[in-house]
């Protein structure tokens, strides 16, 4: 007699999501189907559909969580800057680079590119300019993002040395005060 294992929805979907969050970091959007999705967390493809309904709406979820503020959300406006820098500073030490890895593996595909494009501006520059408020409180914060993407980038996936060699609290003392600059009202 065959064993079964329980059915958990969460679980599996849980499951599912993480694998298509390494997929889409190791081999981009066209890099990937939901067979290998499927493959990855050991599960039939119509699963994948059930939960996600596609690729585009999985890989939207997938990557979606690297782009939100939820973890500075409650920082007081006067250490905005230093939180946000020590945050983006230790997204490798915290495993976090996924989404980053996706975005720049992903950005050829047409679809993809646009599916970023709404991610990064309705979960994060959006948000972040209402919070910012006053005048151009939104180019300040896509700038804001601009900084984040381009110095995750370089220290993290391109591992500049003048960026990598520094000490965390080293480049935080240098970027913390160019972040905080960009919340002041103008």
């Amino acid at each position: 007699m065959l064993e079964t294992r329980p059915r958990n929805a969460s679980a599996t979907r849980a499951t599912i999501l993480k694998a298509a969050r390494r997929a889409f970091a190791q081999h981009g959007y066209d890099g990937v189907n939901l067979r290998d999705i499927a493959a990855r967390a050991n599960c039939n493809v119509a699963l994948v559909s059930r939960y996600f309904g596609g690729k585009e709406k999985l890989f939207r979820e997938a990557v979606s969580e690297g782009f939100t503020l939820s973890d500075i959300s409650g920082t007081e406006r006067q250490d905005f800057g230093p939180n946000l820098a020590q945050y983006i500073l230790s997204k490798r030490q915290r495993g976090a680079l996924e989404p980053l890895q996706a975005l720049l593996r992903s950005t050829s595909n047409a679809s993809a590119s646009a599916l970023m494009q709404d991610i990064l501006e309705t979960q994060f520059v959006a948000p972040l300019a209402e919070w910012i408020g006053g005048e151009n409180a939104k180019l300040r914060a896509a700038t804001i993002a601009a900084i984040i993407i381009g110095m995750a980038t370089a220290r993290d996936i391109l591992e500049t040395p003048s960026l990598t060699s520094p000490t965390i609290a080293q480049v935080t003392d240098t970027l913390a005060p160019l972040l905080q600059s960009l919340i002041e009202p103008c």
